[in-house]
C-alpha cells in the first residue's frame, strides 16, 4: 500500500499539487523557489492562525519553514515501511525528543493543532519543569502514567497537581507560553546511540520515536523553532493516510522572559529547577535508548 501525501486541501486537485511541490523541495535550500512558494501560500490562505500567518509573511521565515517541511518529509519517508505496516492501529503515536524550553510570548493553545490529521499533541511535564531519562522513557514507551510522576526536589510538586496530562486540544484558545524545540546535533554525545538504533530501536507498537537530530553543519538551516511552527510542518509533510498523536518529550523550563504566572496555570506549573522523573521498571526494556535518553536529559535525584 503506497502511502499518499499531506491533506493540506479536500480538493483532489490541490492535494496532488501540493504533493508534487512536497516531493519536489529538494535539498536543504536558503532560497525559495516556486514549489515552496505554493506550498506557504497554501498555508497562508489556509491556516487558521494570524500569528502563523504573520510569521510567514517573511521571506526568510518561508525558507526556515520549508526546511522544516523538508526535514519531516525525510522522517516519514525513512519510516514508510513500517508505517503501513502499523496503520491497522488506526492512529499513530509520534514521540518527538529534543531540546526545549518556554519563552514569555503568549500563543493560543490551538496554534499546535494547525490541521485535524493531528488527533492530540500531549505535553507531560507542568510548565517550568525539565524532564529526567525515567520520564523521557516512559513517554517514549507509553508506560508512563499520572500516578508514576515524581518531582525532584518533592517540595516542588504543584499543589493541586492535575489528575491527567496536557491535552492541548482540550485548551481551545487559551493563551499558553510558546514552546522552543532545538535539535540534538551531532558534537553531543547522545547522538552517536541516536544513530545506532535509528533502525532497531524507534519504534515501540504503534509509537514511533522521532529524535530532533541534525548534523552540526546543518545547524544553521534546522536552528531552533517554536513548536506550534514545526507542528505546521509535520502537517505538510504527513502522508494523508495516517492520524498522529503527537507526544512531546523535552523539558519545558522557562526563559527569564516568563513572568505571567496566570499563563503558566493552564494547566500547572513548578518552581525554577524542577525535574520531574517517574518509578519505572520499564526503562530498561531498551537499556540502549535508556542510555540516550541519560546522555540527554540525566537522571534526576
Amino acid at each position: 500500500m503506497k502511502l499518499e501525501s499531506p491533506e493540506l486541501l479536500a480538493d483532489p486537485v490541490s492535494a496532488e499539487m501540493m504533493r508534487e511541490c512536497v516531493e519536489n523541495l529538494g535539498p536543504y535550500s536558503q532560497t525559495l523557489a516556486n514549489a515552496g512558494r505554493t506550498i506557504v501560500n497554501h498555508v497562508i490562505s489556509n491556516c487558521t492562525s494570524a500569528t502563523v500567518r504573520s510569521w510567514l509573511q517573511q521571506e526568510r521565515n518561508n525558507v526556515l519553514f520549508l526546511n522544516y517541511v523538508r526535514y519531516m518529509n525525510v522522517q516519514f519517508k525513512s519510516y514508510q515501511a513500517e508505517m503501513e505496516k502499523k496503520l491497522h492501529y488506526g492512529l499513530i503515536h509520534i514521540v518527538f525528543v529534543a531540546h526545549g524550553k518556554i519563552t514569555g510570548k503568549p500563543v493560543p493553545a490551538c496554534c499546535l493543532l494547525p490541521l485535524n490529521s493531528i488527533d492530540h499533541v500531549v505535553l507531560y511535564s507542568p510548565w517550568n519543569c525539565s524532564i529526567d531519562a525515567k520520564a523521557a522513557a516512559g513517554i517514549a514507551l507509553g508506560t508512563i502514567t499520572p500516578d508514576k510522576r515524581v518531582f525532584n526536589p518533592a517540595e516542588n510538586t504543584p499543589n493541586p497537581i492535575p489528575q491527567g496530562w496536557n491535552f492541548i486540544r482540550q485548551a481551545g484558545e487559551t493563551l499558553i507560553p510558546e514552546i522552543i524545540v532545538s535539535p540534538v546535533t551531532s558534537n553531543e554525545p547522545v547522538w552517536q546511540i541516536f544513530s545506532e538504533i535509528k533502525n532497531s530501536g524507534f519504534w515501540h507498537e504503534n509509537r514511533l520515536l522521532i529524535p530532533y537530530v541534525v548534523q552540526e553543519e546543518n545547524s544553521y538551516l534546522s536552528p531552533e523553532i517554536p513548536l506550534h511552527l514545526l507542528l505546521l510542518a509535520l502537517s505538510c509533510a504527513l502522508p494523508v493516510s495516517v492520524k498522529i498523536r503527537f507526544h512531546l518529550a523535552a523539558c519545558l523550563n522557562r526563559t527569564e522572559d516568563v513572568t505571567d504566572r496566570q499563563m503558566l496555570q493552564q494547566y500547572a506549573w513548578t518552581p525554577d529547577r524542577t525535574v520531574m522523573s517517574a518509578n519505572l521498571d520499564q526503562t530498561i526494556q531498551n537499556p540502549r535508548l535508556f542510555e540516550a535518553f541519560q546522555s540527554m536529559f540525566g537522571v534526576a535525584g
